[in-house]
C-alpha cells in the first residue's frame, strides 16, 4: 500500500537491524575495511521489492476513513 501511495518502488532489506548495520559500515569505512560506498552496495541484499500496483486515488476512501478514526481516538486518555 505504501508503494502505491507514494508511487515508488520499495526495497525491503534482508537485514532489518539497520542501526547496527549502519554503525558497522561507517566504522568499516573509517578504518579502511571497505574502500567506498559502491563496495558496500554490493553487500546489500533485498528480501522483497514492492512495486506500485494501484493508483493512490483508489485508496482515497480508505484514507478518509482512517483520518476519521484517528480524529475519534484523539484525546481519549485523560490523566485525571
Amino acid at each position: 500500500m505504501t508503494s502505491d501511495l507514494i508511487n515508488e518502488r520499495i526495497d525491503k532489506p534482508a537485514h532489518f537491524d539497520m542501526s547496527c548495520l549502519g554503525s558497522a559500515t561507517l566504522a568499516g569505512l573509517a578504518v579502511g575495511f571497505w574502500t567506498d560506498k559502491e563496495e558496500l552496495q554490493k553487500l546489500r541484499q533485498s528480501e522483497m521489492i514492492f512495486k506500485p500496483q494501484k493508483k493512490w486515488q483508489e485508496y482515497e476512501v480508505n484514507m478518509e476513513n482512517w483520518v476519521k478514526a484517528v480524529k475519534r481516538s484523539m484525546n481519549w486518555y485523560n490523566k485525571t
